[in-house]
Protein backbone atom coordinates (compact mmCIF):
# COMPACT_ATOMS: atom_id res chain seq x y z
CA UNK A 1 0.00 0.00 0.00
CA UNK A 2 1.29 3.49 -0.76
CA UNK A 3 -0.44 5.02 2.24
CA UNK A 4 0.54 2.72 5.10
CA UNK A 5 2.80 -0.06 6.26
CA UNK A 6 2.20 -3.58 4.98
CA UNK A 7 3.60 -6.85 6.26
CA UNK A 8 4.20 -9.99 4.26
CA UNK A 9 4.60 -13.30 6.08
CA UNK A 10 6.96 -15.32 3.91
CA UNK A 11 10.42 -16.82 3.82
CA UNK A 12 12.83 -15.21 1.35
CA UNK A 13 16.44 -16.30 0.80
CA UNK A 14 19.21 -14.55 -1.12
CA UNK A 15 22.31 -16.59 -0.30
CA UNK A 16 20.69 -17.20 3.06
CA UNK A 17 19.85 -13.54 3.72
CA UNK A 18 16.44 -11.85 3.79
CA UNK A 19 16.10 -9.37 0.91
CA UNK A 20 13.62 -6.78 -0.37
CA UNK A 21 13.15 -5.78 -3.98
CA UNK A 22 10.98 -3.10 -5.58
CA UNK A 23 9.16 -4.06 -8.75
CA UNK A 24 8.77 -0.35 -9.55
CA UNK A 25 12.44 0.63 -9.90
CA UNK A 26 14.26 -2.69 -9.46
CA UNK A 27 15.95 -1.59 -6.24
CA UNK A 28 17.34 -4.63 -4.44
CA UNK A 29 18.42 -4.57 -0.80
CA UNK A 30 19.90 -7.50 1.07
CA UNK A 31 19.83 -7.40 4.87
CA UNK A 32 22.38 -8.81 7.27
CA UNK A 33 19.70 -11.13 8.71
CA UNK A 34 20.59 -14.66 7.72
CA UNK A 35 18.18 -17.57 7.96
CA UNK A 36 18.93 -21.17 8.80
CA UNK A 37 18.52 -23.80 6.11
CA UNK A 38 15.73 -26.34 6.44
CA UNK A 39 14.34 -24.60 9.52
CA UNK A 40 10.99 -22.85 9.76
CA UNK A 41 11.25 -19.13 10.52
CA UNK A 42 8.77 -16.26 10.42
CA UNK A 43 9.77 -13.28 8.26
CA UNK A 44 7.96 -9.94 8.35
CA UNK A 45 8.65 -7.07 5.95
CA UNK A 46 7.17 -3.68 6.82
CA UNK A 47 7.10 -0.91 4.20
CA UNK A 48 6.83 2.83 4.92
CA UNK A 49 7.60 5.98 2.95
CA UNK A 50 10.91 6.64 4.74
CA UNK A 51 12.17 3.14 5.57
CA UNK A 52 11.73 -0.63 5.30
CA UNK A 53 11.72 -2.86 8.34
CA UNK A 54 12.74 -6.53 8.19
CA UNK A 55 12.06 -8.79 11.15
CA UNK A 56 12.51 -12.51 11.74
CA UNK A 57 10.98 -14.56 14.51
CA UNK A 58 12.88 -17.78 15.16
CA UNK A 59 11.98 -19.91 18.20
CA UNK A 60 11.10 -16.80 20.20
CA UNK A 61 14.19 -14.83 19.15
CA UNK A 62 13.58 -11.57 17.24
CA UNK A 63 16.08 -10.13 14.75
CA UNK A 64 15.27 -6.83 13.04
CA UNK A 65 16.89 -4.37 10.70
CA UNK A 66 15.94 -1.06 9.04
CA UNK A 67 16.67 -0.54 5.35
CA UNK A 68 16.01 2.34 2.93
CA UNK A 69 12.46 2.62 1.59
CA UNK A 70 11.44 0.82 -1.60
CA UNK A 71 9.66 2.66 -4.36
CA UNK A 72 6.04 1.58 -4.76
CA UNK A 73 4.28 1.11 -8.05
CA UNK A 74 1.73 3.74 -8.90
CA UNK A 75 -1.78 3.37 -7.53
CA UNK A 76 -3.08 3.03 -4.02
CA UNK A 77 -4.95 -0.26 -4.27
CA UNK A 78 -3.50 -3.71 -3.77
CA UNK A 79 -3.94 -5.51 -7.10
CA UNK A 80 -1.83 -8.65 -7.24
CA UNK A 81 0.55 -10.75 -5.21
CA UNK A 82 3.34 -13.10 -6.30
CA UNK A 83 4.52 -15.82 -3.95
CA UNK A 84 7.93 -17.48 -4.36
CA UNK A 85 8.92 -15.15 -7.21
CA UNK A 86 9.07 -11.51 -8.24
CA UNK A 87 6.60 -10.52 -10.93
CA UNK A 88 5.53 -7.51 -12.94
CA UNK A 89 3.41 -7.47 -16.10
CA UNK A 90 3.57 -11.27 -16.30
CA UNK A 91 7.39 -11.24 -16.30
CA UNK A 92 8.54 -13.67 -13.61
CA UNK A 93 12.03 -13.60 -12.15
CA UNK A 94 14.01 -14.48 -9.01
CA UNK A 95 12.17 -17.77 -8.49
CA UNK A 96 12.47 -19.08 -4.93
CA UNK A 97 13.80 -22.46 -3.79
CA UNK A 98 12.26 -23.55 -0.49
CA UNK A 99 9.02 -23.80 1.45
CA UNK A 100 6.52 -21.08 2.17
CA UNK A 101 3.61 -21.47 4.59
CA UNK A 102 0.61 -19.24 5.35
CA UNK A 103 1.52 -16.00 3.53
CA UNK A 104 -0.34 -12.99 4.94
CA UNK A 105 -0.50 -9.26 4.29
CA UNK A 106 -1.57 -6.55 6.78
CA UNK A 107 -2.49 -2.89 6.36
CA UNK A 108 -0.19 -1.65 9.15
CA UNK A 109 3.08 -2.45 10.84
CA UNK A 110 2.70 -5.03 13.57
CA UNK A 111 4.08 -4.44 17.04
CA UNK A 112 5.50 -7.22 19.21
CA UNK A 113 2.19 -7.91 20.93
CA UNK A 114 0.41 -8.20 17.58
CA UNK A 115 3.07 -10.55 16.28
CA UNK A 116 2.39 -12.86 19.20
CA UNK A 117 -1.34 -12.70 18.42
CA UNK A 118 -0.64 -13.38 14.74
CA UNK A 119 1.39 -16.48 15.59
CA UNK A 120 -1.48 -17.77 17.71
CA UNK A 121 -3.91 -16.82 14.88
CA UNK A 122 -5.84 -14.44 17.14
CA UNK A 123 -5.09 -11.21 15.25
CA UNK A 124 -7.65 -10.36 12.55
CA UNK A 125 -7.82 -6.55 12.46
CA UNK A 126 -6.14 -5.09 9.39
CA UNK A 127 -5.61 -8.44 7.66
CA UNK A 128 -5.70 -7.93 3.87
CA UNK A 129 -4.55 -11.33 2.56
CA UNK A 130 -4.39 -14.72 4.23
CA UNK A 131 -3.64 -17.96 2.39
CA UNK A 132 -3.77 -21.45 3.91
CA UNK A 133 -1.94 -23.84 1.58
CA UNK A 134 -3.30 -26.76 3.58
CA UNK A 135 -6.69 -26.41 1.88
CA UNK A 136 -7.51 -28.42 -1.27
CA UNK A 137 -4.11 -30.08 -1.68
CA UNK A 138 -5.24 -31.90 -4.83
CA UNK A 139 -5.60 -28.62 -6.72
CA UNK A 140 -3.17 -26.16 -8.28
CA UNK A 141 -5.48 -23.39 -7.03
CA UNK A 142 -5.48 -21.73 -3.62
CA UNK A 143 -7.77 -19.12 -2.09
CA UNK A 144 -7.28 -15.92 -0.15
CA UNK A 145 -9.52 -16.45 2.87
CA UNK A 146 -10.16 -12.70 3.23
CA UNK A 147 -11.29 -11.70 -0.26
CA UNK A 148 -12.11 -15.13 -1.72
CA UNK A 149 -9.73 -14.40 -4.60
CA UNK A 150 -8.21 -17.50 -6.20
CA UNK A 151 -4.53 -17.86 -6.92
CA UNK A 152 -2.74 -20.44 -9.07
CA UNK A 153 0.39 -22.49 -8.47
CA UNK A 154 2.50 -22.44 -11.63
CA UNK A 155 4.67 -25.36 -12.80
CA UNK A 156 3.47 -27.72 -10.08
CA UNK A 157 5.43 -26.91 -6.93
CA UNK A 158 5.08 -29.69 -4.37
CA UNK A 159 2.05 -29.75 -2.13
CA UNK A 160 1.34 -32.33 0.57
CA UNK A 161 4.48 -31.26 2.43
CA UNK A 162 4.76 -30.57 6.14
CA UNK A 163 4.37 -27.05 7.50
CA UNK A 164 5.79 -25.32 10.58
CA UNK A 165 3.30 -26.91 13.00
CA UNK A 166 3.91 -30.53 11.93
CA UNK A 167 5.84 -32.47 14.56
CA UNK A 168 4.92 -36.02 13.61
CA UNK A 169 1.25 -35.96 14.62
CA UNK A 170 0.12 -37.75 11.43
CA UNK A 171 1.74 -39.29 8.36
CA UNK A 172 -0.97 -38.49 5.79
CA UNK A 173 -1.82 -34.89 4.88
CA UNK A 174 -5.49 -35.79 4.45
CA UNK A 175 -5.76 -36.61 8.17
CA UNK A 176 -4.73 -33.12 9.33
CA UNK A 177 -4.50 -30.73 6.34
CA UNK A 178 -3.78 -27.76 8.61
CA UNK A 179 -0.42 -29.35 9.49
CA UNK A 180 0.49 -29.34 5.79
CA UNK A 181 0.12 -25.60 5.27
CA UNK A 182 3.24 -25.29 3.10
CA UNK A 183 4.20 -25.48 -0.56
CA UNK A 184 7.71 -26.48 -1.61
CA UNK A 185 8.76 -24.26 -4.51
CA UNK A 186 11.66 -25.03 -6.85
CA UNK A 187 13.20 -22.73 -9.44
CA UNK A 188 13.57 -25.77 -11.74
CA UNK A 189 9.95 -27.00 -11.51
CA UNK A 190 8.43 -27.44 -14.99
CA UNK A 191 4.96 -28.87 -15.62
CA UNK A 192 4.05 -27.05 -18.82
CA UNK A 193 6.36 -25.40 -21.35
CA UNK A 194 3.29 -23.60 -22.80
CA UNK A 195 4.15 -24.49 -26.38
CA UNK A 196 1.88 -23.13 -29.07
CA UNK A 197 0.76 -25.43 -31.90
CA UNK A 198 3.04 -24.83 -34.89
CA UNK A 199 1.89 -27.65 -37.17
CA UNK A 200 -0.81 -30.29 -37.36
CA UNK A 201 -0.79 -33.52 -39.31
CA UNK A 202 -3.99 -35.60 -39.49
CA UNK A 203 -3.33 -39.32 -39.12
CA UNK A 204 -4.90 -41.67 -41.68
CA UNK A 205 -7.99 -43.32 -40.22
CA UNK A 206 -6.75 -46.74 -41.38
CA UNK A 207 -3.48 -46.38 -39.48
CA UNK A 208 -2.96 -49.50 -37.35
CA UNK A 209 -2.43 -49.22 -33.63
CA UNK A 210 1.25 -49.18 -32.72
CA UNK A 211 4.45 -47.18 -32.28
CA UNK A 212 5.17 -44.38 -34.76
CA UNK A 213 7.50 -41.42 -35.04
CA UNK A 214 7.48 -38.13 -36.89
CA UNK A 215 10.79 -37.64 -38.68
CA UNK A 216 12.11 -34.09 -38.71
CA UNK A 217 15.02 -32.79 -40.75
CA UNK A 218 16.70 -29.37 -40.69
CA UNK A 219 19.98 -29.09 -42.57
CA UNK A 220 22.35 -31.67 -41.13
CA UNK A 221 20.13 -32.23 -38.09
CA UNK A 222 17.40 -34.81 -37.68
CA UNK A 223 15.00 -35.90 -34.96
CA UNK A 224 12.38 -38.56 -34.27
CA UNK A 225 9.29 -37.67 -32.23
CA UNK A 226 7.75 -40.86 -30.89
CA UNK A 227 4.00 -41.28 -30.50
CA UNK A 228 1.52 -44.11 -30.02
CA UNK A 229 -1.66 -44.80 -31.98
CA UNK A 230 -4.36 -46.52 -29.95
CA UNK A 231 -7.14 -48.62 -31.56
CA UNK A 232 -9.76 -46.63 -33.46
CA UNK A 233 -11.99 -49.53 -34.44
CA UNK A 234 -13.86 -52.02 -32.27
CA UNK A 235 -11.29 -53.99 -30.24
CA UNK A 236 -11.13 -57.74 -30.78
CA UNK A 237 -10.27 -60.48 -28.33
CA UNK A 238 -8.35 -62.16 -31.13
CA UNK A 239 -5.74 -59.41 -30.99
CA UNK A 240 -3.12 -59.11 -28.31
CA UNK A 241 -3.29 -55.91 -26.27
CA UNK A 242 0.05 -54.35 -25.37
CA UNK A 243 0.20 -52.01 -22.40
CA UNK A 244 2.81 -49.37 -23.20
CA UNK A 245 4.50 -48.26 -19.93
CA UNK A 246 4.18 -44.51 -20.46
CA UNK A 247 4.32 -43.78 -16.73
CA UNK A 248 7.73 -45.44 -16.61
CA UNK A 249 8.82 -43.56 -19.74
CA UNK A 250 7.77 -40.37 -17.98
CA UNK A 251 9.67 -41.21 -14.78
CA UNK A 252 12.95 -41.68 -16.67
CA UNK A 253 12.41 -38.87 -19.18
CA UNK A 254 15.37 -36.45 -19.16
CA UNK A 255 17.39 -38.45 -16.65
CA UNK A 256 20.79 -36.74 -16.90
CA UNK A 257 24.10 -38.41 -16.13
CA UNK A 258 24.74 -38.06 -12.41
CA UNK A 259 27.31 -39.27 -9.89
CA UNK A 260 28.37 -41.85 -8.88
CA UNK A 261 27.36 -43.54 -12.14
CA UNK A 262 29.87 -43.92 -14.96
CA UNK A 263 28.12 -43.59 -18.35
CA UNK A 264 28.51 -46.53 -20.73
CA UNK A 265 27.49 -44.41 -23.71
CA UNK A 266 27.35 -40.70 -24.55
CA UNK A 267 24.61 -38.91 -26.43
CA UNK A 268 24.53 -35.20 -27.22
CA UNK A 269 20.88 -35.19 -26.10
CA UNK A 270 21.94 -36.14 -22.58
CA UNK A 271 24.43 -33.26 -22.59
CA UNK A 272 21.72 -30.85 -23.76
CA UNK A 273 19.35 -32.02 -21.00
CA UNK A 274 21.99 -31.33 -18.36
CA UNK A 275 22.83 -27.92 -19.86
CA UNK A 276 19.16 -26.92 -19.76
CA UNK A 277 18.69 -28.09 -16.18
CA UNK A 278 15.94 -30.56 -17.09
CA UNK A 279 15.26 -33.26 -14.52
CA UNK A 280 13.67 -36.68 -14.15
CA UNK A 281 11.96 -38.22 -11.15
CA UNK A 282 15.29 -39.91 -10.43
CA UNK A 283 17.00 -36.61 -9.68
CA UNK A 284 17.19 -33.87 -7.08
CA UNK A 285 16.19 -30.22 -7.30
CA UNK A 286 18.76 -27.48 -6.81
CA UNK A 287 17.92 -27.31 -3.11
CA UNK A 288 18.53 -31.04 -2.58
CA UNK A 289 14.90 -32.16 -2.44
CA UNK A 290 13.67 -35.00 -4.66
CA UNK A 291 11.89 -34.37 -7.97
CA UNK A 292 8.32 -35.50 -7.34
CA UNK A 293 6.68 -34.43 -10.62
CA UNK A 294 7.20 -35.27 -14.28
CA UNK A 295 5.25 -33.86 -17.23
CA UNK A 296 4.61 -34.65 -20.88
CA UNK A 297 4.47 -30.92 -21.67
CA UNK A 298 8.19 -30.30 -21.77
CA UNK A 299 11.16 -31.45 -23.85
CA UNK A 300 11.89 -35.16 -23.34
CA UNK A 301 15.05 -35.94 -25.22
CA UNK A 302 15.58 -39.61 -24.37
CA UNK A 303 12.23 -40.92 -25.65
CA UNK A 304 13.58 -41.43 -29.17
CA UNK A 305 13.73 -44.79 -30.96
CA UNK A 306 17.46 -44.34 -31.68
CA UNK A 307 18.38 -43.33 -28.11
CA UNK A 308 20.85 -45.43 -26.11
CA UNK A 309 20.63 -45.19 -22.33
CA UNK A 310 23.85 -43.83 -20.82
CA UNK A 311 23.52 -46.18 -17.83
CA UNK A 312 23.48 -49.40 -19.92
CA UNK A 313 24.58 -48.44 -23.43
CA UNK A 314 21.42 -50.12 -24.78
CA UNK A 315 17.94 -49.00 -25.89
CA UNK A 316 15.66 -47.75 -23.16
CA UNK A 317 12.00 -46.77 -22.98
CA UNK A 318 10.28 -46.84 -26.41
CA UNK A 319 13.46 -48.03 -28.11
CA UNK A 320 13.62 -51.12 -25.90
CA UNK A 321 9.93 -51.93 -26.44
CA UNK A 322 10.50 -51.97 -30.21
CA UNK A 323 12.18 -55.35 -29.65
CA UNK A 324 8.73 -56.74 -28.82
CA UNK A 325 6.73 -55.10 -31.61
CA UNK A 326 9.32 -56.04 -34.24
CA UNK A 327 9.13 -59.66 -33.14
CA UNK A 328 5.31 -59.73 -32.98
CA UNK A 329 5.12 -58.51 -36.57
CA UNK A 330 7.71 -61.06 -37.70
CA UNK A 331 5.74 -64.01 -36.25
CA UNK A 332 2.36 -62.66 -37.35
CA UNK A 333 0.70 -61.94 -33.99
CA UNK A 334 -1.67 -59.02 -34.41
CA UNK A 335 -1.78 -56.48 -31.61
CA UNK A 336 -3.26 -53.22 -30.39
CA UNK A 337 -1.64 -50.75 -28.03
CA UNK A 338 -2.91 -48.69 -25.13
CA UNK A 339 -0.90 -46.60 -22.70
CA UNK A 340 -0.73 -46.50 -18.93
CA UNK A 341 -2.56 -43.19 -19.15
CA UNK A 342 -5.38 -44.84 -21.12
CA UNK A 343 -5.68 -47.67 -18.61
CA UNK A 344 -5.86 -45.27 -15.68
CA UNK A 345 -8.46 -43.08 -17.40
CA UNK A 346 -10.68 -45.74 -18.98
CA UNK A 347 -10.47 -48.34 -16.23
CA UNK A 348 -11.95 -51.77 -16.88
CA UNK A 349 -13.45 -50.61 -20.19
CA UNK A 350 -9.93 -50.44 -21.63
CA UNK A 351 -9.48 -54.22 -21.25
CA UNK A 352 -13.02 -55.58 -21.47
CA UNK A 353 -12.85 -56.52 -25.18
CA UNK A 354 -9.50 -58.28 -24.97
CA UNK A 355 -8.55 -61.76 -23.92
CA UNK A 356 -4.81 -61.28 -23.42
CA UNK A 357 -2.64 -58.42 -22.22
CA UNK A 358 1.15 -58.20 -22.61
CA UNK A 359 3.43 -55.67 -20.96
CA UNK A 360 6.47 -53.85 -22.25
CA UNK A 361 9.90 -54.78 -20.95
CA UNK A 362 9.97 -52.31 -18.05
CA UNK A 363 6.48 -51.52 -16.66
CA UNK A 364 7.80 -50.22 -13.33
CA UNK A 365 5.32 -47.48 -12.32
CA UNK A 366 1.56 -47.89 -11.90
CA UNK A 367 -1.29 -45.95 -10.40
CA UNK A 368 -3.42 -47.57 -7.71
CA UNK A 369 -6.36 -47.55 -10.15
CA UNK A 370 -4.31 -49.44 -12.77
CA UNK A 371 -3.53 -52.17 -10.24
CA UNK A 372 -7.22 -52.52 -9.42
CA UNK A 373 -8.09 -52.76 -13.12
CA UNK A 374 -5.45 -55.44 -13.69
CA UNK A 375 -6.76 -57.43 -10.71
CA UNK A 376 -10.31 -57.22 -12.11
CA UNK A 377 -9.08 -58.35 -15.54
CA UNK A 378 -7.41 -61.42 -14.04
CA UNK A 379 -10.45 -62.24 -11.90
CA UNK A 380 -12.65 -62.06 -15.00
CA UNK A 381 -10.53 -64.61 -16.85
CA UNK A 382 -8.05 -62.33 -18.59
CA UNK A 383 -4.57 -63.58 -19.41
CA UNK A 384 -1.51 -61.50 -18.53
CA UNK A 385 1.92 -61.97 -20.11
CA UNK A 386 4.42 -60.00 -18.08
CA UNK A 387 7.34 -59.82 -20.51
CA UNK A 388 9.62 -57.59 -18.48
CA UNK A 389 11.45 -56.96 -15.26
CA UNK A 390 11.04 -54.56 -12.34
CA UNK A 391 7.35 -54.38 -13.14
CA UNK A 392 4.45 -53.23 -10.95
CA UNK A 393 7.15 -52.11 -8.55
CA UNK A 394 6.04 -48.67 -7.36
CA UNK A 395 3.10 -46.29 -7.41
CA UNK A 396 2.71 -42.90 -9.01
CA UNK A 397 -0.37 -40.68 -9.25
CA UNK A 398 -1.75 -38.60 -12.11
CA UNK A 399 -2.83 -35.10 -11.24
CA UNK A 400 -6.60 -34.62 -11.58
CA UNK A 401 -6.41 -31.10 -13.03
CA UNK A 402 -3.28 -31.65 -15.12
CA UNK A 403 -3.33 -35.33 -16.14
CA UNK A 404 -0.16 -34.89 -18.18
CA UNK A 405 1.67 -34.62 -14.83
CA UNK A 406 2.75 -37.69 -12.85
CA UNK A 407 3.61 -37.53 -9.14
CA UNK A 408 6.05 -39.79 -7.30
CA UNK A 409 6.76 -40.26 -3.59
CA UNK A 410 9.67 -42.50 -2.73
CA UNK A 411 9.93 -44.28 0.58
CA UNK A 412 11.88 -47.02 2.30
CA UNK A 413 13.97 -48.99 -0.16
CA UNK A 414 15.10 -46.49 -2.80
CA UNK A 415 18.69 -47.66 -3.30
CA UNK A 416 20.89 -44.67 -4.13
CA UNK A 417 17.87 -42.43 -4.77
CA UNK A 418 16.04 -39.71 -2.91
CA UNK A 419 13.43 -40.58 -0.32
CA UNK A 420 10.44 -38.53 0.74
CA UNK A 421 10.84 -36.54 3.95
CA UNK A 422 9.06 -37.78 7.09
CA UNK A 423 5.30 -37.30 6.86
CA UNK A 424 5.39 -36.86 3.08
CA UNK A 425 4.88 -40.34 1.62
CA UNK A 426 1.34 -39.54 0.43
CA UNK A 427 0.54 -38.07 -2.98
CA UNK A 428 -0.81 -34.56 -3.07
CA UNK A 429 -2.63 -35.54 -6.29
CA UNK A 430 -4.95 -38.14 -4.74
CA UNK A 431 -4.03 -38.68 -1.08
CA UNK A 432 -2.89 -42.27 -1.68
CA UNK A 433 0.33 -43.56 -0.14
CA UNK A 434 3.23 -43.74 -2.58
CA UNK A 435 6.34 -45.89 -2.65
CA UNK A 436 6.85 -49.55 -3.46
CA UNK A 437 3.80 -51.66 -4.20
CA UNK A 438 5.06 -54.21 -1.67
CA UNK A 439 3.60 -51.85 0.95
CA UNK A 440 0.22 -51.73 -0.82
CA UNK A 441 -2.95 -53.81 -0.66
CA UNK A 442 -2.36 -55.12 -4.20
CA UNK A 443 1.26 -56.20 -4.42
CA UNK A 444 3.15 -57.09 -7.57
CA UNK A 445 3.65 -60.71 -6.54
CA UNK A 446 -0.08 -61.19 -6.06
CA UNK A 447 -0.82 -59.99 -9.59
CA UNK A 448 2.14 -61.29 -11.62
CA UNK A 449 3.76 -63.70 -9.15
CA UNK A 450 7.10 -61.89 -8.87
CA UNK A 451 8.75 -58.76 -7.51
CA UNK A 452 12.11 -57.12 -8.23
CA UNK A 453 15.08 -58.64 -6.43
CA UNK A 454 18.11 -57.22 -8.22
CA UNK A 455 19.56 -54.83 -10.77
CA UNK A 456 22.93 -54.52 -12.47
CA UNK A 457 24.75 -53.77 -15.68
CA UNK A 458 26.83 -56.87 -16.37
CA UNK A 459 26.00 -59.14 -19.31
CA UNK A 460 22.68 -60.93 -19.24
CA UNK A 461 22.51 -64.60 -18.24
CA UNK A 462 20.41 -67.62 -19.32
CA UNK A 463 17.57 -69.38 -17.54
CA UNK A 464 17.63 -73.06 -16.67
CA UNK A 465 14.50 -75.19 -16.61
CA UNK A 466 13.37 -76.44 -13.21
CA UNK A 467 11.64 -79.69 -12.31
CA UNK A 468 8.32 -77.81 -12.57
CA UNK A 469 8.90 -77.42 -16.32
CA UNK A 470 7.57 -80.96 -16.77
CA UNK A 471 4.32 -80.25 -14.94
CA UNK A 472 1.42 -80.86 -17.38
CA UNK A 473 -0.08 -77.50 -16.45
CA UNK A 474 2.84 -75.74 -18.13
CA UNK A 475 3.54 -78.21 -20.94
CA UNK A 476 2.32 -75.74 -23.60
CA UNK A 477 5.02 -73.24 -22.61
CA UNK A 478 7.92 -75.48 -23.66
CA UNK A 479 6.39 -77.10 -26.75
CA UNK A 480 9.20 -77.44 -29.26
CA UNK A 481 11.79 -76.32 -26.71
CA UNK A 482 13.97 -79.30 -25.76
CA UNK A 483 16.76 -77.06 -24.47
CA UNK A 484 17.28 -76.96 -20.73
CA UNK A 485 19.27 -73.71 -20.93
CA UNK A 486 17.27 -70.79 -22.33
CA UNK A 487 18.50 -67.39 -23.41
CA UNK A 488 22.30 -67.42 -23.34
CA UNK A 489 22.12 -64.85 -26.13
CA UNK A 490 20.39 -61.59 -26.87
CA UNK A 491 20.47 -58.17 -28.48
CA UNK A 492 19.84 -56.47 -25.12
CA UNK A 493 22.87 -56.92 -22.84
CA UNK A 494 23.66 -60.32 -24.33
CA UNK A 495 21.26 -62.55 -22.40
CA UNK A 496 17.59 -63.15 -21.61
CA UNK A 497 17.96 -62.51 -17.85
CA UNK A 498 19.53 -59.19 -17.07
CA UNK A 499 19.51 -55.51 -16.10
CA UNK A 500 16.63 -55.80 -13.60
CA UNK A 501 15.23 -59.15 -12.50
CA UNK A 502 12.39 -60.47 -10.34
CA UNK A 503 11.73 -63.53 -8.21
CA UNK A 504 8.79 -65.40 -6.69
CA UNK A 505 8.14 -65.74 -2.96
CA UNK A 506 4.93 -67.07 -1.41
CA UNK A 507 5.74 -65.23 1.83
CA UNK A 508 5.14 -61.91 0.09
CA UNK A 509 2.27 -62.58 -2.27
CA UNK A 510 3.14 -65.17 -4.92
CA UNK A 511 0.14 -67.51 -5.25
CA UNK A 512 0.95 -70.85 -3.60
CA UNK A 513 -0.02 -72.81 -6.71
CA UNK A 514 2.32 -70.84 -8.98
CA UNK A 515 4.95 -72.81 -10.88
CA UNK A 516 8.52 -71.54 -11.22
CA UNK A 517 9.26 -73.33 -14.47
CA UNK A 518 12.69 -71.82 -15.14
CA UNK A 519 15.09 -69.69 -13.18
CA UNK A 520 18.31 -67.77 -13.50
CA UNK A 521 20.18 -67.93 -10.21
CA UNK A 522 23.53 -67.07 -11.81
CA UNK A 523 22.96 -63.32 -11.64
CA UNK A 524 26.42 -61.67 -11.43
CA UNK A 525 27.64 -60.66 -7.94
CA UNK A 526 27.75 -57.03 -9.09
CA UNK A 527 23.94 -56.88 -9.08
CA UNK A 528 22.45 -54.76 -6.32
CA UNK A 529 20.06 -56.73 -4.12
CA UNK A 530 16.78 -54.84 -3.79
CA UNK A 531 14.94 -56.84 -1.17
CA UNK A 532 15.81 -58.59 2.05
CA UNK A 533 14.77 -62.14 1.23
CA UNK A 534 17.03 -64.21 -1.00
CA UNK A 535 19.74 -63.48 -3.55
CA UNK A 536 18.87 -61.73 -6.82
CA UNK A 537 17.51 -64.11 -9.45
CA UNK A 538 15.06 -64.21 -12.35
CA UNK A 539 12.11 -66.64 -12.02
CA UNK A 540 9.93 -67.65 -14.95
CA UNK A 541 6.49 -68.15 -13.40
CA UNK A 542 3.14 -69.53 -14.56
CA UNK A 543 -0.15 -69.83 -12.72
CA UNK A 544 -3.87 -69.98 -13.48
CA UNK A 545 -6.60 -67.78 -12.02
CA UNK A 546 -10.00 -68.86 -10.73
CA UNK A 547 -11.81 -67.05 -13.54
CA UNK A 548 -10.24 -69.23 -16.26
CA UNK A 549 -7.34 -66.92 -16.99
CA UNK A 550 -3.60 -67.26 -16.44
CA UNK A 551 -0.39 -65.32 -15.80
CA UNK A 552 3.03 -65.87 -17.34
CA UNK A 553 6.01 -63.82 -16.08
CA UNK A 554 9.52 -63.73 -17.53
CA UNK A 555 10.93 -61.46 -14.79
CA UNK A 556 13.68 -59.77 -16.78
CA UNK A 557 13.98 -56.51 -18.70
CA UNK A 558 16.25 -58.09 -21.31
CA UNK A 559 13.91 -61.00 -22.20
CA UNK A 560 12.33 -59.24 -25.19
CA UNK A 561 15.81 -58.33 -26.50
CA UNK A 562 16.41 -62.06 -27.09
CA UNK A 563 13.23 -62.63 -29.12
CA UNK A 564 14.63 -61.78 -32.57
CA UNK A 565 18.08 -63.27 -32.07
CA UNK A 566 18.97 -65.37 -35.15
CA UNK A 567 15.78 -64.08 -36.82
CA UNK A 568 13.60 -65.52 -34.07
CA UNK A 569 14.88 -69.08 -34.41
CA UNK A 570 15.58 -69.52 -30.72
CA UNK A 571 13.89 -70.91 -27.58
CA UNK A 572 13.03 -67.47 -26.13
CA UNK A 573 11.01 -66.75 -29.26
CA UNK A 574 9.31 -70.16 -29.25
CA UNK A 575 8.39 -69.95 -25.56
CA UNK A 576 6.91 -66.47 -25.97
CA UNK A 577 4.95 -67.44 -29.08
CA UNK A 578 3.63 -70.57 -27.37
CA UNK A 579 2.38 -68.52 -24.43
CA UNK A 580 0.81 -65.70 -26.43
CA UNK A 581 -1.00 -67.98 -28.86
CA UNK A 582 -2.38 -70.06 -25.98
CA UNK A 583 -3.41 -66.88 -24.15
CA UNK A 584 -5.28 -65.71 -27.26
CA UNK A 585 -7.11 -69.05 -27.48
CA UNK A 586 -10.64 -68.67 -26.02
CA UNK A 587 -10.41 -72.03 -24.24
CA UNK A 588 -10.42 -71.31 -20.47
CA UNK A 589 -7.55 -72.39 -18.29
CA UNK A 590 -8.36 -74.91 -15.61
CA UNK A 591 -7.65 -73.52 -12.18
CA UNK A 592 -5.47 -75.84 -10.16
CA UNK A 593 -4.52 -75.89 -6.50
CA UNK A 594 -1.62 -78.17 -7.29
CA UNK A 595 1.29 -77.07 -5.10
CA UNK A 596 3.94 -79.25 -6.70
CA UNK A 597 6.86 -77.63 -8.42
CA UNK A 598 6.97 -74.35 -6.57
CA UNK A 599 10.48 -73.17 -5.66
CA UNK A 600 10.38 -71.09 -2.45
Amino acid sequence: STTSYTNLRRRTLVDGHVAVQSNADGAHMVSSIKLRKRQWQLVIAGFAKDHTTLLTWDSGTISSEKLPPVKSASGSEFKSMYIAACGSNDVIKNVFDGRIASPQMWDHALVAEEIQQMISQELKAGLLVSVDFGDDQRSVAFTDEISGTTGELINMPTRGVTGPTWVGQVEAWSARPELYSAVHFHSDDLSDANWQITAEYPLPIELASGFYAIYLEAGDHEDWLTFIVTPSDTPSGDRLLILVPTLTYLAYANEPIFDPHVPLSRDLRDDWVKQQGLLSQYNWHKDGSGVAFASWRRPMMNLRPNYRYWLTGHPHGPGADLYLTHWLESVGIEYDMITDHDLDKLGTDALSSYRALATGCHPEYWTSNMLRVLAHFEEAGGRVAYLGGNGLAALVALHGEQPWVSEMRRRGDSVGLWDSDPGEAYFASDGHMGGSTRYQYLRGRELIGVDITGMGFADGQPYTKTSAATNPRASFVFKGVPESVIGDFGLHMGGAAGYEVDSADTRTGTPPHALVIASCDTVPPSYVQTEQRGAPRADMVFFETEGGGAVFSTSSITWTGSLSFENGNNPVSRITENVLRRFLDPKPFEYSRDLKGYIP
